[in-house]
């Protein structure tokens, strides 16, 4: 920290952590949504820094009954949940594709696959 300089930690949650999205977007990084959790650092010249807990959709499970396998019911419903993720502004949703049918579904609504490690703290 600077010299001389006080800097206040407090949490920003729900809309209130939204002000940080200016931030995040100029980062190049997915936008928070109402359900984050921010840690900010303040000082006299303005934020300094912050630190997110994100609540990230995770889109999984999907079932089809046998018999209405290789139908277009699980893009039909891949599609309905699409749409309320944009109604919703919700980003940064996850889906583990374990089988190269989930992974073309996947590539089809235009998700990337994460090529970085990923740590879960159990």
């Amino acid at each position: 920290m600077g010299s001389g300089t006080s800097i206040d930690h407090y949490y920003l949650t729900g809309d209130e952590a939204l002000i940080l999205n200016p931030i995040i977007e100029q980062e190049g990084w997915t936008p928070i949504n109402r359900d984050s959790i921010a840690i900010v650092a303040k000082d006299e010249d303005g934020i300094a820094g912050f630190f997110i807990l994100r609540s990230i959709p995770h889109a999984e499970p999907m079932w089809i009954r046998p018999d209405l396998r290789k139908t277009s019911l699980a893009m039909s419903l891949a599609s309905g949940m699409e749409q309320f993720l944009k109604e919703t502004s919700t980003h940064g949703v996850v889906v583990i594709a374990d089988n190269p049918v989930v992974q073309r579904m996947c590539e089809s609504f235009g998700m990337r696959r994460v090529d970085s490690p990923v740590f879960i703290l159990d």
